[in-house]
């Protein structure tokens, strides 16, 4: 018997065990537990795509198992934890920072805008922000209460992608498993640190770039759909900005960024409050 968890760079963990049947009145309630009380009552930060932090949709699905049924496979699909901007990312919500400090006098900021006169970017690129840590490490620990007939007994096998912020979510998934089961066994676990391979994007069969019937298809139908509604909405933001940033000129692109700074900072943030950039 052993367990499997996997984790791609797009974003999914599978947790996969067979042959072991779980008792139906065992099986726990589960929910994600989200980091920070700031946000749990909060609607905005389930508002911003990818970068939301995780959280629990109403859902009329019960958490029993049917009387005819017993678990013997389970998955999971997550995405990675909470991060800083991916490289290029960050370069360039950096340019478009350094063409507003560069372009705009301090003393000219006032209201919504006054913050960014001394305002300093302390972003990373390509690591999970604390946040992020907490979340995956919550998850593991999670996990192995749900299903603890099955996660008390077996070694994880886990596979990451290369992507730093992927194997670093896995370690913690890891980590706050381990403490679950620590805690449980009441004594040391020598199979800790699980066994884990790290593969490369080329060998992950759940990539998307290696299907080219859809890179070369339908896989433009998003930029389609997302172009049309950037004419739609992004110019008049980018207006009122350039208005209150005399001198910044700052693109339709630029508007996109100090947009996303909104997320990237509150989660980098120590204890997740909402930052200036979500009241511009």
């Amino acid at each position: 018997m052993s367990l499997a968890v996997f984790f791609f760079t797009f974003g999914l963990l599978c947790l996969q065990t067979t042959g072991f049947n779980t008792p139906r009145h065992y099986l726990k309630p589960h929910a994600w537990i989200e980091y920070s009380p700031h946000y749990r009552s909060s609607r905005i930060s389930k508002l911003w795509g990818q970068y939301s932090p995780y959280s629990s949709p109403p859902t009329d699905i019960p958490n029993s198992i049917p009387d005819q049924c017993s678990i013997t496979c389970i998955q999971i699909l997550s995405r990675h934890g909470e991060r800083h901007p991916i490289a290029h990312q960050e370069h360039r919500l950096r340019q478009t920072l350094n063409k507003i400090h560069n372009s705009v006098p301090g003393k000219s900021l006032m209201g919504k805008y006054q913050f960014l006169a001394d305002y300093s970017y302390n972003l990373e690129a390509n690591t999970l922000v604390p946040w992020g840590k907490q979340e995956m490490a919550r998850s593991g620990r999670n996990f192995f209460e749900r299903y603890r007939p099955l996660t008390a007994n077996y070694t994880p096998f886990i596979r990451s992608t290369h992507s730093p912020r992927v194997v670093e979510s896995a370690d913690q998934f890891a980590l706050g498993f381990h403490q679950a089961r620590l805690a449980f066994h009441g004594s040391p676990d020598p199979s800790y640190p699980y066994p884990k391979d790290v593969i490369s994007g080329d060998h992950n069969t759940l990539h998307h770039g290696l299907c080219t019937a859809f890179e070369q298809g339908t896989s433009k139908y998003d930029i389609k759909a997302r172009d049309a509604y950037f004419n739609v909405f992004i110019p008049p933001i980018q207006q009122r900005l350039d208005t209150n940033l005399m001198g910044a000129k700052l693109s339709e692109q630029d508007a996109v960024r100090m947009m996303d700074l909104c997320p990237f900072s509150t989660v980098a943030s120590s204890n997740g409050a909402s930052k200036s950039y979500c009241k511009r």
